[in-house]
């Protein structure tokens, strides 16, 4: 594998920190697995930079084990075959590091958590087989990328959380319950980070361990025991929800989740990507970055609404096929006329040219639909031509407006928070669930997914 090149990036081609991957978030999208599916087909499909993923996540994510495990069965999965192309790539944390095998022995040398071996069991797999299977496809390939590690990522982590966690209000809550909760953990905001630093110096670490905080945090907790290592957060909330108390459990799930985001973001600004944040999570971001490229004003969008296979039966057909659209004359006349179209600032223009992104959306569509037979989805598509936070903001709360009484019935897929010039992207997709009835437009789409990228 080459090592990825960020001086040959453009502010189209930012890659995006695929945080569905995170090991650390499974409990957020374990009653709707189609949360991982969705995000990884659509950040696949309709972005052009790629998808960074850290080398761990590839051993910890039981979504993405079960993917990379079809490869034992004869099945090439578009996991593999993007990794061969250089659209997923790993984040190894040495630079000397330039296989999976390696990537796994440094990481148990590191003693790294989170790595279960009943995950493995039920995809009939091991870690060594993962690694291989992931070997096999960048062998030989002269597009497979990829990256390493900044120097003490534990130290960025630490900054991070020290300078989110030291806010007295969120910068943005989103109802006065976000904001009640915020409140509510604040004793642990002031106390849990400095006993997760020491934990993990103890342990030869430098500057801040996720799965620290999350320790610390169960250690305050006098229903816990004392002291105690978790895996991962969902076996501390496991652990809290046991108690049947649900005040607590919702204080502690928040803390959780603070401390997912805050983790992810510090990742993606140091492997300068896009903070993608899924969709369970999208609140929590969204109230503690919600303006961080300054621009307010709406910008002018675009609609455009186009039927797609859906993502099980893109998941399904040839994934060599699969991307072979996205890089045909359709699928670059498509990103070529979207860049176009967000470049614009000429108002005579506009016409001509979101009729050109409209076709071309339409050719790319139906390019897909030629190479993955079966089921197909709406797709709305939207477009800005200053992508700002602002306007990003104001769309999602008002997202959230409309799924009033709806709390689990969470963005299915996510949105990218973070910002590289004045570029942001906004993507999401509804799941309404059946306990809830919502007045919606009449003839809604399937799949709802606006996109604001620059």
């Amino acid at each position: 594998m080459d090592a990825y090149d960020s001086s040959r990036r453009s502010s189209w081609t930012t890659p995006q920190y695929f945080s569905a991957s995170d090991g650390g978030v499974e409990h957020s999208i374990s009653r709707d697995p189609a949360i991982f599916d969705n995000s990884l087909v659509y950040n696949l499909l309709f972005s052009e930079g790629g998808l960074v993923i850290p080398d761990i996540f590839f051993f910890n994510c039981e979504p993405l084990i079960g993917h990379v495990a079809r490869y034992n069965t004869g099945h090439w999965p578009l996991v593999l075959q993007a990794l061969r192309r250089g659209l997923i790539i790993p984040a190894f944390r040495s630079e000397d590091t330039e296989t999976f095998g390696g990537a796994l022995s440094a990481i148990g040398g590191e003693q790294i958590l989170g790595i279960e071996y009943q995950q493995y069991l039920r995809h009939s797999t091991q870690p060594e087989l993962l690694a291989e299977a992931l070997d096999v496809a960048t062998a030989g390939s002269s597009k497979a990328l990829r990256m390493s590690w900044p120097s003490n990522m534990g130290g960025r982590y630490q900054k991070v959380v020290e300078a989110t966690f030291s806010r007295p209000e969120l910068p943005r809550a989103l109802d006065e319950r976000q904001h009640d909760l915020w409140v509510g953990i604040e004793e642990w905001r002031e106390t849990v980070p400095e006993a997760a630093m020491r934990a993990t110096r103890d342990k030869g670490g430098l500057g801040l361990r996720r799965a620290e905080m999350f320790n610390a945090l169960g250690a305050r907790l006098p229903i816990i025991g004392g002291p105690r290592d978790f895996d991962k957060p969902r076996d501390l909330i496991t652990a809290v929800d046991a108690l049947r108390d649900e005040q607590l459990s919702r204080r502690v799930r928040f803390f959780v989740d603070v401390v997912n985001v805050t983790y992810q973001r510090s990742q993606a600004t140091g492997f300068s990507s896009l903070h993608n944040s899924i969709g369970p999570l999208s609140p929590v971001t969204m109230s503690l970055y919600p303006d961080d490229d300054g621009i307010n004003a709406l910008p002018t969008t675009l609609e455009i609404a186009v039927r797609v296979p859906t993502v099980r039966t893109l998941l399904e057909a040839d994934s060599a096929r699969v991307l072979d659209a996205m890089t045909s004359g359709a699928g670059q006349g498509f990103f070529a006329s979207r860049r176009a179209w967000m470049a614009n600032r000429e108002p005579t223009n506009e016409t001509r040219m979101s009729e050109t992104l409209r076709l071309h959306a339409e050719a790319y569509a139906r390019e897909l639909r030629e190479v993955a037979k079966g089921g197909r989805s709406n797709l709305t598509i939207v477009v800005a031509q200053s992508a700002s936070v602002g306007f990003f903001s104001t769309a999602f709360t008002k997202t959230l407006d409309f799924l009033a009484n709806t709390d689990h019935a969470n963005p299915a897929y996510g949105l990218v928070a973070g910002v590289v010039g004045a570029g942001v992207t906004f993507y999401v997709k509804f799941q309404p669930t059946r306990r809830h009835k919502l007045t919606v437009p009449r003839n809604p789409p399937e799949t709802t997914i606006p996109i604001f990228t620059a």
